[in-house]
């Protein structure tokens, strides 16, 4: 474990502190990461943390009230319990390993999530407030998933453009496995030779076969 840490993990970013994690992981999930749009998401964000509220310590009284208990709700009690406390013991551990933090790390919690804000919506009993409050977090929810799968999330296109402009034989380019290798290695097709490991970049050089090195991460 010390090896892998030493030579693994997080490179790329800092610790992050629990409660700042926490933070970051439930904006997420309504889509704050995001670079444009965050205005929809955070009003999003905010929907979902009512709900998430309101099935964990409301009780509907009549069309008009909704009452709260501080005792929390049987329904959802041990649901949140599982949910919030994984995140926090990954948050902690991640921490206390020295290891940094990205949202989509907290993806182990969102069905739970989703769960309870669904029973926060049954907590209205007036069923046209039930029916808005559902219209009004698709429509939200469907607006986020369009700007996601309509904007850039990474820089596969440059680092694609630069190769087919400067690329030759010879050239070793190494860019990271996750976010970058999947895009690039679909944009630069077939006929190229990709690596995304340092280790194969070590073996070229060994063979003196490298012209020109590049690094994207």
């Amino acid at each position: 474990m010390k090896f892998q840490l030493a030579h693994t993990g997080t490179p790329w970013g800092d610790p992050t502190v629990p409660w700042t994690g926490f933070a970051l992981a439930v904006g997420a999930v309504a889509g704050t990461a995001q670079k444009s749009g965050q205005g929809l998401a955070y009003v999003l964000a905010v929907c979902l943390v009512v709900l998430a509220l309101l099935a964990v310590f409301g009780r509907a009284v009549d069309g008009r009230h909704v009452d709260l208990d501080l005792r929390t709700q049987p329904v959802v009690r041990w649901q949140v319990v599982v949910a919030i406390g994984t995140l926090l013991l990954g948050l902690v551990l991640s921490y206390a390993g020295g290891t940094a933090f990205d949202p989509r790390y907290a993806s182990v919690a969102v069905p739970i999530l989703v769960v309870v804000c669904a029973v926060g919506l049954n907590v209205f009993a007036s069923r046209p407030v039930q029916i808005g409050a559902l219209v009004v977090v698709v429509l939200l929810g469907l607006a986020g998933g369009m700007r996601v799968a309509t904007n850039d999330r990474t820089q596969a296109a440059e680092i694609g453009a630069a190769l087919a402009a400067n690329a030759k034989a010879g050239d070793v380019v190494v860019y990271c496995p996750d976010q970058l290798g999947p895009s690039v290695s679909r944009l630069l097709g077939k006929g190229s030779q990709r690596d995304t490991c340092a280790h194969s970049c070590r073996r070229h050089k060994a063979a003196n076969a490298i012209n020109r090195f590049a690094v994207w991460w």
